[in-house]
């Protein structure tokens, strides 16, 4: 397990909550891929499930799926 922590550069705030904008999203989907290929060369990343306890938005949602175009199957679950 490996954290990663990076702050938002324009976070948009929803009844006090903050959301990710698309370049965000993207951006922090594309440096996890990174440091999962990095860490796990051989085997490429076919899945990914995101949980978050807030809805996701159509710009989250837009940078994450951007961020994570060469995997196959991303699950997006509001727990």
């Amino acid at each position: 397990m490996e954290l990663y922590l990076r702050s938002l550069k324009d976070p948009q705030i929803i009844q006090k909550n903050p959301y990710m904008r698309s370049g965000d999203a993207c951006r922090l989907m594309n440096n996890l891929k990174r440091i999962y290929d990095e860490s796990v060369p051989l085997h490429k990343l076919n899945r990914i499930v995101i949980h978050k306890t807030t809805h996701f938005t159509k710009e989250e949602m837009e940078g994450i799926t951007k961020g994570l175009a060469s995997v196959d199957n991303i699950e997006l679950l509001q727990i």
